[in-house]
């Protein structure tokens, strides 16, 4: 699908972004050909990662209206969240009541007396079963000019809401497990210095590469608040990855399966080693604990 990660450095003054720009769908897929970063004003922005890209449009320009006037962190959560709500309301109202020419509200108020009960049951179904299949990851600064990221995940007819301020990073799409297996490794801390954190987060979204649906053309931004923001260029974007993967990117020792035949060599035959111990221990206990030739023929009649 993709891959969109963020990160928290220099002790929330900055947040970087980095995001796949391959655009992929049930026959075909081509890379350099979306960007997965749109502005909502007032310092924030968001990264979204889709199955429906077609839905996505319309929960992005909502989001960037209800937001215009936002800037507080728990008032962007709201804010957004609202917004897709609205947005599968006007998306399921269409599709399932479009068609007998009602509205929601006419709906709530005389749908059972339109419908039969199982009639209704059926397009009540269909309405809650509304979803764009979406993640979305919003980022940005309040008006303390402190960092901020969440996400907003709408799959499976539920939406689900998760901060990562205290974190500091956050990453989304097919390739999310690969880029935060990364950064954990690395210890990723938002009190990272601007160019470690950059390095970093390239390299996580570098290594979800080998993820499904995910491009090799680089999107890099570095957020700040009040008009400070820059983008990275692609000639930009391209030193980091060479120089990842000529110091950073994990290789296999030449000399590795040498090492580990040797390695190896040595668990068999200590094990091997070990368990005669333990069959020879097993004998001379048994030995111990049978009776000898003299007791058995006392002991006969």
């Amino acid at each position: 699908m993709t891959i969109c990660v963020a990160g928290i450095c220099e002790r929330g003054k900055s947040i970087v972004v980095v995001a796949d720009q391959k655009l992929s769908a049930t026959a075909y897929s081509a890379d350099s050909m979306v960007l997965k970063v749109f502005g909502l004003r007032n310092n924030w922005g968001v990264m979204w990662a889709s199955e429906k890209v077609t839905a996505v449009s319309s929960v992005l320009y909502a989001a960037a209206e209800a937001c215009k006037s936002k800037a507080q962190y728990p008032d962007m959560v709201k804010a957004f969240r609202a917004a897709l709500q609205g947005c599968l309301l006007e998306n399921a109202t269409a599709r399932v009541l479009g068609p007998f020419g009602i509205d929601m509200k006419k709906f709530l108020a005389k749908g059972k007396m339109m419908f039969t009960e199982g009639e209704h049951a059926d397009i009540v179904k269909k309405l809650l079963s509304e979803c764009t299949e979406s993640e979305f990851m919003v980022f940005g600064f309040d008006r303390r000019n402190q960092a901020h990221i969440f996400t907003v995940v709408d799959q499976d007819a539920t939406i689900k809401t998760e901060g990562h301020t205290i974190v500091g990073f956050a990453a989304i799409g097919s390739g999310a497990d690969m880029a935060q297996s990364s950064l954990f490794f690395h210890k990723y801390s938002k009190n990272y210095s601007l160019d470690l954190a950059t390095y970093l987060l390239c390299e996580a979204k570098f290594m979800a590469e080998s993820a499904e649906g995910v491009g090799e053309d680089t999107l890099c931004i570095v957020h700040r608040p009040q008009a400070k923001t820059f983008p990275l260029f692609p000639a930009h974007v391209q030193q980091i990855r060479e120089f990842w993967q000529t110091y950073g990117k994990p290789k296999i020792p030449a000399d590795a399966p040498v090492f580990v035949s040797a390695v190896l060599q040595q668990a068999e035959r200590e094990v091997s080693e070990l368990s005669a111990a333990r069959a020879k221990k097993r004998q001379s206990e048994n030995d111990s604990t049978a009776p000898s030739t003299s007791e058995q023929s006392e002991s006969e009649p």
